[in-house]
């Protein structure tokens, strides 16, 4: 089965490529619990060439303690056989956020529309994890697990594991630093070590 090649091939990280993403966002919180975001992205590789960004904005409901939804879009520039392609990705998640303890339990889902100049299609991510909240001073530590179904092929084909570490910077200015190991199924599944640095700033 795929589950069990992932776990026994892909997460002895063997053969994987490697990159750096920064990625930037600005929020603001509004009245009835609503917020809005501005984000960006930037991705490398080794050579640090650069081969995909984004820019993105979005806005984000708090139903309850618990219980948010959000709907955005980003516009993405990624390079193909050495030429700058454009996707334009509009998308709507709802989160799950529960704490126990000093322990925030997520589960994010995710449905997005991927158009591009040669393909269209349809995809769902689901991420589960949980951030330890109040420990090491200010520092968060946390771990996540992203899947991939793409329902052009009908089949899970990328999966995402990150290892993560939020901190205050000053004021209303937050950092993370992630670990980052991607698994890519195309004819085979090819893996990827990232390492991604998150800015962030809320006014």
């Amino acid at each position: 089965m795929e589950l069990n090649y992932f776990i026994s091939n892909n997460f002895l990280f063997a053969e994987a490529d490697q990159e750096y993403w920064n990625y930037l966002e600005t929020s603001a919180t509004l009245k009835n619990n609503c917020e809005i975001k501005l984000f960006s992205e930037f991705r490398f590789r080794d050579d640090m060439e650069n081969h995909y960004n984004f820019l993105g904005f979005g806005i984000r409901k708090k139903i309850n303690s618990w219980i948010s939804i959000s709907e955005s879009y980003k516009h993405i520039f990624f390079k193909k056989e050495n030429e700058w392609k454009q996707e334009y990705r509009p998308y709507f998640d709802l989160k799950l956020i529960k704490q126990f303890n000093k322990c925030n339990l997520s589960n994010r889902s995710r449905i997005e529309l991927r158009l591009k100049s040669d393909d269209n299609s349809l995809r769902y991510r689901n991420k589960v994890g949980f951030k330890l909240t109040n420990y090491f001073s200010n520092l968060q530590p946390s771990i996540y697990e992203e899947i991939f179904y793409d329902f052009k092929v009908n089949e899970l084909n990328k999966n995402r594991i990150y290892l993560g570490l939020s901190f205050p910077i000053i004021y209303d200015f937050s950092g993370n630093i992630y670990y980052l190991f991607e698994s890519n199924k195309k004819d085979t599944w090819n893996n990827t070590n990232v390492l991604i640095i998150n800015m962030k700033y809320n006014f």
